[in-house]
C-alpha cells in the first residue's frame, strides 16, 4: 500500500478554511454579528466553489459524481463495519463519508441562506427562521462529530494518520 497524491492543494484550502469557519462561528463568534455573518457568508461562498469544481475537476475523488456513485456502497460498508472488518480503503471519499461530506456542504450553504434571509426586511426577527438556522448548526455540527469519528476510524483501522491526507494532500491506497 502506498500513499497516493489525490487531494490537491486547492482543495485542502477549502476544507480548513471552511473548518475554520465552522469553528469561529460555533465558538468564538457572537451570533447575528457582523464578524458572524460574514465569515458564515464566507464559508458558504467556498463550499459553492468546491461544489463546482466537484461538477467540473477532472480528477475523479474530486468529483461529486464519484462520491454520489459510491453510495450504492454504503450496505456493504456498514455490513464490514457491523462484522468489525476493516473498511474498504477508497481513494477519495469513502462510501460512507461521502454522504457525510455532501451533507456538510448543504448544511453550510442551507446555514448561508437561512443566515442571509434573517437580515432581510421579509425575515427580520423571525424566529420560526431564527430556529431552523439553529437546527442545522446543530445539525451541521453532529455531522463534524460524526466526520471526525469516521476520520478517527479510518486512522484506527488502516493504521495510517488518515486526517494527514488533508495536509500533504496524500492518501493511503490500494494502489
Amino acid at each position: 500500500m502506498a500513499l497516493t497524491p489525490i487531494w490537491p492543494l486547492r482543495i485542502r484550502l477549502i476544507h480548513w478554511a471552511v473548518a475554520l469557519a465552522c469553528i469561529l462561528n460555533f465558538k468564538f463568534l457572537e451570533d447575528g454579528e457582523t464578524p458572524h455573518r460574514f465569515v458564515g457568508y464566507g464559508a458558504a461562498a467556498l463550499v459553492l466553489i468546491r461544489v463546482l469544481l466537484g461538477l467540473i475537476h477532472s480528477q475523479p475523488e474530486i468529483r461529486i459524481q464519484g462520491m454520489v456513485g459510491s453510495l450504492q456502497q454504503i450496505p456493504t460498508e456498514l455490513a464490514k463495519l457491523a462484522s468489525k472488518q476493516r473498511p474498504s480503503l477508497s481513494r477519495g471519499h469513502s462510501p460512507l463519508a461521502a454522504p457525510v461530506m455532501l451533507l456538510i456542504w448543504v448544511l453550510v450553504l442551507a446555514l448561508g441562506v437561512s443566515g442571509w434571509m434573517m437580515g432581510l426586511d421579509t425575515f427580520f426577527g423571525s424566529e420560526t427562521l431564527e430556529e431552523i438556522h439553529e437546527l442545522f448548526s446543530h445539525a451541521l455540527q453532529v455531522l463534524i462529530l460524526a466526520h471526525l469519528a469516521g476520520i478517527a476510524h479510518e486512522a484506527w483501522s488502516h493504521r495510517t494518520p488518515a486526517w494527514m491526507g488533508m495536509i500533504h494532500g496524500k492518501k493511503k491506497t490500494q494502489d
